[in-house]
């Protein structure tokens, strides 16, 4: 009986010392899933959280692009003007309401050369966005020097079918708004103010119109003769290309009435340099 009542505490005590590996088993494989489970989800936070600082360094925040899309179409059907953002390039054509850019320099690549002449913006803007315009659709024809009267005007055409004919031409400088235009020319019956009075390098159209012939003035003095009846909307100013034009002064030329033409017309590319 001694030795029965003496093992009553071990027999008792084995099942509970059992129990409590059972329970010390079950926290440690709790606190192990824990870990686990707690490492994947910051590893996926980690990448999901990566993926979002890419596409805002990208410009391309998902929620924020597609929010932005949905207020600039709002802020366009109720005729709001958007702010043009900073970082865009004068070239970049933004949908503000406002009219795009159109200087630089038109530049006419030519078997001698490139001829570049300076857009001259304020004194005819719809001529200098009328050429942009021409020059981005790449389908200029014909574009041609043509005309050559050594050693005053070197007369070219830039013509696209595709868009709609020139029609304004340039307003009068506020220097000229009481000049006298005197008779009008048989081209040009109803001759007004058109620009300044031409200078060497000035750059307008033809016959007091609005293209698509023009023409460079190389005149060494002011042409006061034509007064101020042509558009001007350009001028060169690039010793370079005054140079390329005096050879071409000095191509074959035949004359027909009045005007000295080239035996061969000079084909050109245009482009608009910054």
């Amino acid at each position: 009986d001694f030795m029965r009542w003496a093992m009553a505490p071990l027999k008792i005590t084995a099942p509970i010392s059992r129990k409590r590996k059972e329970n010390q088993n079950l926290s440690f494989k709790f606190v192990l899933a824990f870990l686990v489970v707690s490492s994947v989800l910051g590893f996926l936070l980690s990448k999901t959280w990566g993926s979002l600082t890419a596409q805002r360094a990208s410009g391309g925040d998902g929620i924020g692009a597609a929010f932005n899309a949905k207020a600039s179409s709002s802020s366009a059907q109720q005729g709001v003007k958007l702010r043009k953002p900073k970082d865009v390039s004068k070239d970049t054509l933004i949908a503000t309401g406002e009219e795009s850019p159109c200087g630089g320099k038109l530049v006419l690549k030519t078997s001698v050369g490139d001829l570049k002449i300076e857009l001259r913006p304020d004194l005819s803007p719809e001529s200098c966005h009328y050429i942009h315009e021409m020059v981005k659709t790449k389908k200029c024809s014909p574009c041609n020097l043509y005309r050559a009267e050594a050693p005053g005007i070197l007369q070219g055409i830039m013509k696209d079918e595709n868009l709609a004919s020139l029609r304004k031409k340039g307003k009068c400088p506020p220097e000229y708004a009481n000049s006298d235009q005197g008779k009008c020319p048989e081209w040009d019956s109803q001759c007004a103010c058109h620009g300044p009075t031409m200078t060497h390098g000035m750059v307008g159209w033809a016959g007091g119109g609005s293209g698509p012939d023009f023409f460079i003035d190389t005149y060494k003095q002011p042409a006061k003769f034509w007064k101020q009846q042509h558009t001007v909307f350009g001028e060169i100013r690039d010793e370079l290309t005054f140079q390329r034009i005096d050879q071409i002064y000095s191509l074959p030329t035949t004359k027909k009435g009045m005007m000295t033409y080239l035996d061969k017309a000079i084909h050109f590319e245009m482009e608009i340099q910054r």
